[in-house]
Formats: C-alpha cells, structure tokens, sequence
C-alpha cells in the first residue's frame, strides 16, 4: 500500500449548503475528506487524502456546473513517489446527446441481428464451427418457420462478400464468435457503451 493521492478541492463557500452531492464518493476507493477551511470570501478549501494500492483509479463526482470552477482549483499529488497519469472528466454533454453523435444506436438494439443491420459494409471476422472467416457484411436477413404446433420462430442468417469475390450465407446461429476486423470502429463501440454504463455510475 502507498500513500494515496492527495487531493485539494478549492470552491466557492456558497456550495458547501450542497457539499456531499458535488464531491460525491470515490468510485472503487473513497476517498475521506481530511480538512475543510472556509474563507470570509467566500472560497473553500476542501482535503481529500486515502490509501490506494498498485493502480488505482478515484473519481470525484460533481455537478456539471460547477466543473470549471473545479478544474481551476484541483491539485492532485502522490506523497508516496509514484506519478498521477490521466485525471479526465466526463463531457458536459447529456447521456443522449453523446450517444447520439455516433452513427450506430445500440440503446435499442434488439439483439446481435439489429447491431449487424447497422454496421453493412464493413469487414468482420467470424468463427463457424471450425472455420475461420472474414469478410464484408452484406446484408442480415430473417427467415420465419412455422413449427409443428402453429408456432413463428425467426432465423438469421448473414451475407458475407469473401475476398476472392464469393457471397455465402451463414446462419448467425452457427456462429460461436464474431468479431469488427476495424481497430476504429471496435473502439468507437467501447466508447458508446461506456457512455452508456455512465447511466448507471451516477
């Protein structure tokens, strides 16, 4: 264990009447409040000190009104010699308004079939069976059969362009992995969903 980043919250004293949801709890490690000194001039000094272990990562939640006096006033130090890589905060914009800058929606998705549908054109990697495959989606297509008892149940199969230039068709069933060969696009996907989860961290 080394000594935790020490971290210095200077605001105006009008915010302490609403202290506990602007500084809000450590995610993971909590981070105690050490010391408070409040000023005649209506500025706060507020001290946040802990242990944390190997790397760890704390993060101070508050009103996104109240970030630029935030960012103007934060200090943050490691008294135990290591370093502070990355202090990021999140975008003032809406949950909404982030996911919708993007060009897919999985908000709504029902299932793998309806994210495929967005994302034609670009080049997968697949696993069916003990084949490995990889090529451009083409389309998704649903296939309904009646079952023996008056029964709908819907089956996927995909559309794959192959490098030497042949279409084959591959029941999405059979497929055991799947994969978007786009390093940019697997990216962009790992950003929206944790934009997404960030619903549930406030």
């Amino acid at each position: 264990m080394k000594p935790l980043t020490k971290f210095f919250l200077i605001f105006c004293v009008l915010l302490v009447a609403d202290f506990r949801p602007l500084i809000g709890q450590a995610y993971g490690e909590e981070l105690p409040i050490r010391r408070v000194i409040l000023y005649k001039h209506g500025v706060g000094y507020f001290e946040r000190m802990g242990l944390v272990e190997g790397d760890s990562v704390s993060v101070l939640r508050f009103r996104a009104k109240d970030m630029n006096d935030l960012l103007k006033s934060l200090t943050v130090l490691d008294l135990g010699g290591g370093s502070i890589r990355t202090i990021a905060y999140d975008s003032t914009k809406t949950v909404d308004q982030q996911l919708g800058e993007y060009t897919f929606d999985l908000k709504g998705s029902q299932g793998l079939p309806a994210i495929l549908e967005q994302m034609k054109g670009t080049e997968i990697a697949l696993s069916v069976g003990q084949r490995e495959l990889r090529g451009r989606l083409l389309s998704v297509e649903k296939r309904s059969e009646k079952t023996e008892r008056g029964g709908i149940v819907d089956h996927f199969r995909i559309a794959l362009l192959l490098p030497e230039g042949k279409v084959r068709h591959y029941d999405l069933s059979d497929v055991s992995e799947l994969r978007f060969a786009d390093p940019g696009l697997q990216k962009e996907m790992e950003k929206y969903l944790e934009v997404l989860f960030s619903r549930h961290r406030r």
